[in-house]
């Protein structure tokens, strides 16, 4: 029952306020034979329940450092006004009480809740973030943020690759002193793509170029420090 509690509380305590929209995340394990049961359980809660302009995306923590041994990752996303809209209304949901005295049972530890925005993204027109399920997650310490998004912004316009979706933004709640202040994601259709990165994929520019385009946004751009690196699996998303 404290787990239930824990997790109930994390749900309806916390969202942040920025010029963009805005995300939420909470990191637990599960034992792996779980892994299904979890996934039914929200799948059939969202499916009728999901708040509107909210989106839902269950992760598997997949390749992940010793810092963050969590195994799976729920993130809620939306505008300001509908995301602690449903942090509300979940306080007084009869229905969200039932799904997670369902899933507590099979939640061994809650590792982490974290709140920030989304600042930036890149990928061909059309895209969603949900066609590309395999995710490698960096966060980076960057004292001019502004400036960092506004260089990065223009890179990868020009030189991400066709088949990948980029996005950036602000980890503004939950990071300690050594975790990072921004994160970088970069997602990808297939395993292939995610090993090989920008190097093996197709784009508009070729390896020579887009490499004097990083040089060249490197010694322009504002310094960073690497903090993070982990790659997730989507595992199901609602309301993408």
């Amino acid at each position: 029952m404290r787990k239930l509690y824990s997790f109930s509380l994390f749900l309806v305590s916390s969202f942040i306020f920025s010029q963009n929209s805005y995300w939420t995340s909470y990191n637990f394990s599960i034992d792996g034979k779980d892994a299904e049961t979890i996934v039914s359980l929200m799948d059939g809660y969202f499916k009728d329940n999901l708040p509107e302009g909210v989106s839902v995306i269950l992760y598997e923590n997949h390749f992940r450092d010793t810092r963050n041994q969590y195994t799976h990752q729920l993130i809620w996303s939306g505008p300001l006004k509908d995301l602690s809209d449903t942090y509300k209304s979940l306080n007084m949901s009869q229905q969200w009480q039932l799904m997670a005295s369902r899933l507590s049972p099979h939640i061994e530890s809650f590792h982490s809740a974290s709140a920030g925005t989304n600042e930036i993204s890149s990928s061909v027109q059309g895209a969603k973030i949900s066609d590309y399920p395999f995710q490698r997650l960096i966060e980076l310490e960057v004292e001019n943020q502004s400036k960092f998004f506004a260089d990065m912004n223009e890179y990868q316009k020009k030189y991400n690759p066709t088949d990948r979706f980029f996005a950036s933004g602000r980890i503004n709640m939950g990071n300690n002193d050594d975790d990072g202040n921004v994160w970088m994601l970069l997602c990808y259709k297939n395993l292939r793509d995610t090993f090989g990165g920008p190097s093996k994929m197709k784009g508009k520019y070729s390896e020579s170029e887009r490499r004097k385009g990083w040089q060249a946004y490197r010694k322009n751009s504002v310094e960073t420090d690497f903090r993070v690196s982990t790659m997730r699996i989507m595992l199901k998303s609602w309301g993408i």
